[in-house]
């Protein structure tokens, strides 16, 4: 980023905190463990239905247990995050600084910004693939920066982790990172000193979404700073998201009837 156009600052800081991840040795994709072995058996597709159905199933439920214990330690960790910051803040060479969060970390962030004095928030802050509700962060949202900052939103309807476990685990209420900031976020603008953005992350990424920030943000956070245009999507890549897609969605119909009310009713079983 420092090299970049936007001249970036070369100093940065990492937070690290209990996010509950720490026992995910294979990160956030699903592990097609059942769905290979039928594969290499050449099993029936009815048997490959059943092997996806038991992947996604173990991999919503490796999330649920990941967002469920972050839920416990944010609002700890987040004072902390926050007191960090604002002795960052108050550094005599440091005039304005910007926050970089992704999925839970963005929940984390959320919650520690709007506990800082206006004047020592960041001037920008980039949230990627927010694994946190559109309730709990649209009233938030305003408290992100200070006067004159920018919120940018970057968000992908085909994140993987986002469309599994974390459904689940917010009761079927989808992820702020699964799609466009709504209306209301910007029904405060003209009470609010500070702009908001949404951008579609869409054509950056891969099939799985969700780990794969991690390595283009720098693409993301020039073309959206510069309002420069995102990449053509690729048509062989948005078809395997749509079949992915299609996939995960009728094997989470298939979860054991006492999970059914926690995903949405547009994926309950009929």
């Amino acid at each position: 980023m420092s090299d970049s156009a936007l001249g970036w600052c070369e100093e940065v800081h990492g937070v690290e905190w209990r996010t509950g991840s720490g026992g995910v040795r294979f990160g956030h994709t699903p592990f097609p463990v059942s769905i290979a072995v039928a594969l290499l058996r050449q099993s029936s597709p009815a048997a490959m239905a059943a092997g996806l159905a038991g992947d996604v199933v173990l991999h919503a439920t490796r999330l649920l247990l990941t967002f469920r214990a972050a839920e416990q330690v944010t609002e700890h960790d987040a004072p902390r995050v926050a007191a960090a910051l604002s002795n960052l803040a108050a550094l005599p060479d440091v005039s304005d600084y910007r926050v970089v969060a992704h999925s839970l970390g963005c929940r984390l962030v959320i919650d520690a910004l709007p506990l800082l004095p206006p004047q020592s928030r960041p001037i920008e802050v980039h949230l990627c693939a927010a694994a946190v509700t559109a309730s709990r962060a649209l009233p938030r949202l305003d408290d992100l920066c200070k006067p004159g900052g920018h919120l940018y939103h970057h968000w992908a309807s085909s994140d993987e982790a986002l469309l599994s476990g974390f459904l689940i685990a917010s009761h079927g209420e989808p992820a702020l990172g699964s799609g466009p900031l709504p209306p209301t976020a910007s029904a405060a603008l003209s009470h609010s000193s500070i702009t908001k953005s949404s951008h579609d992350a869409s054509a950056y990424l891969g099939i799985a979404s969700h780990g794969a920030y991690r390595s283009l943000f720098h693409r993301l956070a020039s073309d959206a700073s510069l309002g420069r245009p995102p990449p053509p999507k690729l048509p062989f890549v948005e078809q395997q998201r749509a079949k992915a897609a299609a996939y995960l969605t009728r094997a989470l119909r298939r979860l054991p009837t006492a999970t059914q009310w926690a995903l949405p009713a547009r994926m309950r079983r009929r």
